[in-house]
């Protein structure tokens, strides 16, 4: 019974975020623009000699930071 309770609430949930979103009502972070490190982390990426994890280490970022900044490489170009 919990369990959908839980999926009602998550559907109506979806739902307003729905409507709030296309009301313009929601507004979200923008994204920081890309700077250098982002470029080169998205040229070394392309090459394919580094791993996720090393890139990440040279960075100083954490891997899912690299995925995020891999994945808006690839939807911006």
């Amino acid at each position: 019974m919990a369990e959908l309770e839980v999926d009602l609430l998550r559907l109506r949930s979806h739902e307003w975020v729905a409507v709030a979103w296309a009301k313009g009502k929601l507004k979200c972070k923008q994204p920081k623009p890309v700077t250098r490190r982002h470029a080169h982390l998205a040229e070394q990426h392309a090459t394919g000699q580094h791993s996720i994890a090393d890139l990440a280490e040279q960075i100083s970022f954490s891997r899912a930071t690299v995925y995020r900044v891999l994945e808006r490489a690839r939807t911006t170009t």
